[in-house]
């Protein structure tokens, strides 16, 4: 069964409970696959192919893909207020960063907008794309760029949003607003994103995974500003960073570069 986000962000747990563990997020009209329903929550694969339950009241289930065709628009602001109105502000939702949202028309310096419910909203005028290919390919400094306006978000487990974000979620929205799919985790950005290159060549926008003291796991990723310096988000510190290289506090484990060389 197809479903679609239909608030600002959904919170996706380890277990068919709320507040059980979360295990991520999704944004405002990113298409889920529901594989099972139990109660109130549902089971489900979002685009980046991980698993989690959901709350059936925050998705919509629809036969059609939303936003699959025509055109859309996406947020390329931490935020986006969402209005019902293209006169005056009159707030229907607030849209995070990397919402694609269905594009129906526009008026003046506005687009309209058809939600995942059926509702309709007028959002500043933006950039309009392709249903079918909405994150055009950008260069490193775009996606480092991303990540620097992202500093001062607060530490969230599970976070994809700018109201909260883990490391690799950090990783992950920085490099989905450059045209890049990352896997959702640390561990298995490690594994399947990119190529690994020596420490001695990192450059800018490179991926560095980290393990802890005790254990072999990958468990952290930042993003490479220069030799020293690395932008990431700060489980000890709670908190988007930039910091120096040595200060992260945990064992280099390799370096990937996902984006190809110039």
């Amino acid at each position: 069964m197809r479903a679609t986000v239909s608030v600002p962000v959904a919170d996706m747990w380890k277990k068919p409970k709320r507040n059980s563990e979360r295990v991520s997020q999704v944004r405002l009209g990113e298409s889920l696959v529901v594989e099972r329903i139990e109660d109130r929550f549902a089971w489900v694969r979002s685009e980046d192919g991980y698993h989690g339950w959901i709350e059936r009241s925050s998705v919509k289930t629809s036969k059609r893909k939303y936003a699959g065709r025509g055109k859309v628009t996406v947020v390329e602001g931490l935020f986006e207020p969402i209005s019902t109105d293209h006169q005056r502000l009159d707030m229907l939702m607030v849209a995070p960063m990397g919402s694609t949202l269905e594009v129906v028309g526009k008026k003046g310096n506005w687009t309209r907008v058809r939600l995942p419910d059926g509702r309709s909203g007028f959002m500043r005028l933006g950039e309009l794309r392709p249903a079918h290919g909405p994150f055009p390919k950008r260069d490193i400094a775009h996606i480092v760029g991303v990540a620097l306006r992202l500093v001062g978000t607060p530490y969230l487990w599970g976070g994809t949003t700018p109201w909260g974000l883990d490391c690799s979620g950090l990783a992950q929205l920085a490099y989905k607003m450059g045209g890049y799919q990352l896997l959702r985790d640390a561990d298995l950005q490690f594994e399947s994103n990119g190529r690994l290159v020596s420490e001695s060549d990192m450059r800018r926008g490179d991926l560095l995974f980290f393990r802890g003291e005790s254990d072999d796991r990958v468990s952290h990723v930042a993003i490479c500003l220069d030799k020293d310096m690395v932008v990431h988000a700060s489980g000890s510190k709670r908190v988007v960073m930039v910091e120096s290289l040595p200060n992260v506090g945990a064992h280099l484990v390799g370096v990937k570069r996902v984006v190809p060389s110039e």
